[in-house]
This record gives structure tokens, sequence and C-alpha cells, in this order.
């Protein structure tokens, strides 16, 4: 399926919001009336910020965290789901609750998430089309005759968690029956701020909404946790392993429907502190709460919560309640990440080579959510630096075409005018002067684009981004210095006995990517036009790139090369004393 076949129609539907300027986890409602049962039925349906989506009490779709994070300026991911088997002939209830996501987040964090050029409230939009039993069509779309109100969370953010306060069950709203009467009506909204996109990347009239390419993230397995100690006020649960997810918190089934209700907080960590609390900081998120969900469980109403826009990277929970109320809670760990195919298992008679291959594993697939990040509990970036250090080994172990589609979007998203990239994709508009020039990054576009060669076969990604990887390399070949070295400001970040970017002379490994770049973008230009795949005609010829790469080595040799005692290392500056390579 060509890009141009995931093309959704904007106007099928209208974006709507709730009033007020930054509303908090509005609830959407919309019901209408079926004079047949339906033989068929299909949801498109999106959020800016994330979204659930339900039809008469039951979830459209069993994917959390929806939809995939991108530069709404550009693209916006749209999930297309069958849903016919959740209609009845009558009323009927589409129901979709948003939380804040990246897209409308409100943390303070380093790296402005919560400043994004295109951060706004949050939003929906959906278009349903129904095919009847007496063979008649019928359709509806997300528009001014929706009504809502504030969803029960009163707070949500991926980094700080959530606060979760029910006045009612969960799902009574989103049953035929309800009474919506004090409800209010939904506010008109638009998919963007504006037409163009700043300094942060090319003009573009107008967003384009496409299918969802990348697999959804869902929930993957339970885990009972650990007693690690307990007190009458305080317990700290063990999940055994580090994992990305969150947990589900739920009332013991003899608690009785008249029992007051439970305060709970509960804070995630990936370690615990030598006091044998959770260690629950993190020094780039600017508030006093991180990774720490509040909740009220009310025996009659909410006998349980997990959170549904934001997830943790943790292997620790500490529960903190007034003294009696943790005996009434279970606490189950929940798994999540995308989901992923194997492509690939190992057997060995070495069991430590299997632990280390399931361990990689697990840790990779703890940071699959739309895209491949650094961190589950950090961060949550998508970092290019560490994706194009651990390529080979997600292409070996995971089948990763589709979400490397999509992120090969992203970051062609995301280029600038003069043909930089971004070091983390999406980008918020961070970086792009702050960690710039890092050719040790932002090389990652050519290499994916070789990666879905060798790998998996696949040259049109090569045909449809070759352009963009180009116009990088062009803007790196600008940038070479008198020696003919191409400078970076991160180098080999966080190298042995480096706190931050390397002391050395960073135009080695900014050169030598540079010219790995170049290599790689020549092969995948060779197998794409074997393949028969249409490629624009003013690409640079294998040829002239392979050139270009070797007049960089060169380049390299004349100033690093030690021929004499048979090394790399730093020539040295004034500032940077020479140190071996």
């Amino acid at each position: 399926m060509s890009p141009r076949d995931h093309r959704i129609d904007p106007a099928l539907a209208s974006w709507i919001t709730a009033p007020g300027e930054d509303p908090q986890n509005p609830l959407l409602r919309l019901c209408f009336e079926l004079a047949a049962p339906p033989v068929s039925a299909r949801l498109l349906v999106t959020g800016l910020g994330t979204f659930r989506a339900a039809l008469n009490g039951a979830e459209v779709d069993d994917a959390r965290l929806d939809p995939g994070l991108t530069d709404p300026r550009a693209r916006i991911q749209v999930r297309e789901l069958e849903v016919g088997a959740l209609l009845h002939r009558g009323e009927n209830v589409l129901g979709i609750e948003l939380g804040r996501g990246f897209h409308a987040m409100t943390t303070p964090n380093e790296w402005r998430w919560h400043l994004a050029p295109w951060r706004g409230p949050v939003r929906a939009w959906a278009h349903l089309r129904m095919h009847l039993a007496d063979g008649s069509s019928r359709a509806v779309a997300t528009g001014q005759d929706w009504r809502t109100r504030p969803g029960p969370v009163a707070f949500d953010s991926m980094y700080e968690g959530e606060t979760y306060a029910p006045v009612e069950g969960p799902e009574a709203w989103l049953l035929p029956g309800y009474d919506d009467s004090d409800w209010a009506p939904v506010l008109a909204a638009s998919s963007r701020r504006g037409a163009r996109r700043g300094g942060h990347g090319r003009e573009v009239p107008e967003p384009m909404m496409v299918r969802q390419v990348q697999e959804p993230i869902r929930e993957q397995d339970e885990i009972t946790p650990a007693v690690v100690s307990s007190s009458p006020t305080r317990t700290v649960l063990d999940m055994g392993r580090v994992i990305a997810g969150w947990c589900r918190f739920s009332l013991r089934e003899d608690i009785p429907a008249d029992a007051p209700p439970l305060l709970l907080v509960a804070r995630h960590a990936e370690k615990l502190r030598e006091d044998g609390r959770v260690d629950a900081r993190n020094e780039h998120v600017h508030t006093d709460r991180f990774q720490e969900d509040r909740l009220r469980l009310d025996p009659a109403c909410a006998r349980s919560f997990a959170p549904r826009h934001s997830y943790k990277g943790f292997r620790y929970v500490e529960l903190e309640a007034s003294p009696g109320d943790l005996a009434r809670v279970q606490v189950t760990g929940i798994l999540a990440h995308a989901d992923l195919r194997p492509a690939s298992t190992l057997t060995s008679s070495d069991a430590h080579a299997e632990a280390m291959d399931r361990a990689m594993r697990a840790s990779l697939l703890n940071n699959m959510h739309h895209v491949p990040t650094d961190t589950p509990s950090q961060e949550k970036n998508g970092w290019t630096g560490d994706a194009l250090t651990s390529l080979a080994a997600m292409t070996t172990g995971f089948d990763m075409r589709r979400m490397l589609r999509k992120w090969l979007e992203d970051q062609v998203d995301g280029q600038r005018d003069d043909g930089s990239l971004a070091v983390i994709s999406p980008n918020p508009g961070w970086g792009c002067e702050e960690l710039s020039p890092a050719p040790e990054w932002t090389c990652l576009l050519q290499v994916l684009l070789d990666e879905m060669v060798c790998e998996y076969g696949e040259t049109d990604p090569v045909a449809r981004h070759a352009p963009a990887a180009a116009r990088y390399l062009a803007h790196e070949l600008d940038r070479q210095d008198e020696d003919g070295l191409i400078s970076s400001v991160l180098g080999d970040y966080l190298s042995p006995g480096s706190p931050g970017p390397a002391p050395e002379d960073r135009r080695l490994s900014g050169t030598l990517l540079v010219a790995h770049a170049l290599r790689r973008l020549a092969h995948a230009l060779e197998r794409a036009t074997a393949a028969g795949e249409p490629l624009a005609p003013d690409l640079p010829a294998p040829d002239t790139l392979r050139t270009d790469a070797s007049t960089l080595e060169q380049a390299v040799n004349s100033v690093f090369l030690d021929a004499t005692r048979g090394l790399y290392r730093d020539p040295g500056t004034a500032a940077e004393p020479g140190t071996p390579t």
C-alpha cells in the first residue's frame, strides 16, 4: 500500500473539544438511532492527545495510548477499525475520552514538550460509516451535536502520572439510556495552530491525516508483585524486573459496596534508595512529582483503576495510604508495549547467552511505544543516536517494518529548511540548536533506509525519502572545515570517564558517521534502482556518494591517523591535549 493509500479525507468529520482554554480529560458523547441491525461498520478515530473510544460500553479496540505521536502540523495518525459487532438496532452511543499525551502536556520538562509549537487543547475526530441489514447506509461523525463533560482523571502526564477521582461508575456514560442533559455542547476545533511550521520545518498548508501503520501498544502480560517491605501506611512491591506499562489497582472482592472510599498514592521507580523507598526522581522533569498515581477507589462505583493516558518504566511500586487501607487493595503490574512480532529466536548451549538475549529483547520492547525510545521512564524520547547503536538488534529481533516506516516519516517531517535533522523524533522544537550539529545521531535516516533494504528487502521507502536523505548529507558536506572534517557537539557521548560530550576532538566521530551514511545511502539507492523504484531525477549518483565518503575518510586519516604507532589519536588543540582515540 502506497503512502497515498493511507490518507484519510479530513472532511469526513469535524474536530471537536470541550469548553475551556485547556480542558482536562473531557468525555465526548453522541447518541444515535439505527433503524435496522448493522451488517458492518467502519470507524475512523483519532485525537490530538491520547484517546479511548467505545461503542455501547465496549472499547472499540484493546490498543492503548493511541494515536502515535507525530508533528501534527505535518501529519496526524488515524485508527481504522471494524466495529459492526458493537452496534445494534435502536439507540447506540459512541464515546471518546481524551488525555493529554505529549500533545497537550502541562509538565515542565527539559525537552519542552509543554512548549511545543503545535501544543494545544486536546481534540477528537471520528467518522463512523455503517451498512445496515435493510440495505441502507448511515454515517455519524464528530460535530456540533456531540456533548461533553470533564472525566474522572483530574490530572494526567506522561511524566508525572495520573490523578483519578471518579464521581460515578466509569462506564455509565458510555451506555444507552444515560442522562446527559446536564452535559455541555462541544466546541468546534481545528487540527492545527496556523499553517506555517515556523523555523522548525517547511511550510505545509494543512496536516495530512493518515491511517496508523505501526503496531499498536497493547497489554502484554500481568505480573503479581512480591512484597519487599510493609508498614501500616506504606508498602513497597517488586515486579521482578523493569517493565514498561502501569499498575491496575483494585479493591478486594470482599470489600462491601458501602465501605468508605480508599485514597492511595502509588510511586513507581526502576530502583530503590538506600532507605528502601523507591527512587522516583528525574532531574529533567521540573516538578516534585514523577511517575506517581494518586487515586480514589470507591466500593460503590469505582472499584479499580489503571492509568489510561500515560505509561511508566518501573520495577518497584511504593504504595501509601491510611492505616488499614493497604490491606484492602490488590495491585497487578501490566506490561505494555508495541505489539511487535518476533523475527528470530536464539537457542544456545550457553545458558548465559540465552539469558542475555532475553534481557536484550525485554529491554528493547520496554522502549517500543509507537517509535523506538531511549527509556520508558526518564525521557520517553525517540533519540536517533540511541536507535543507531541498537538498530541491528531491533531489526534482527523483531519485525520493525511498520514502526520504522512511521519513524521515517517523523524524521522527514522534522527536517529543517537547511536540510538538518533533529536528534529526537518526533520533535517538540528542542535540540535543533542546543544539540546541533550531531551527525552521530542525525545520520540515522540514511542508515534506516538501507536497513529496510538489507533486512526486509523493502525499497519503496528509499524512493520516498531519498531526497530528504540526500538533502541532509549535502547539509553536512557543506559544513566541512579547513581540514575537510565535520564537527559535532556530542561525539562519543557518555564515553567512559566522560559525563557528557566526549572530551576528544569530536570531528573524528562526526566525520566518520557522515561517511558511513553516504555509503549506506549509496547502497540503498542501488538496490532501489535494481528493484525498479521510481527515484527522483536529481539524486546524487551512488558513485558520487562513495567518492564523498572516501574523501572524508582520507581527511580523517590525515588528521587523526598515527601511522607509526598504528592507531588513531586526537592531535590535540589548545583546549584539548592529544589523547589516544
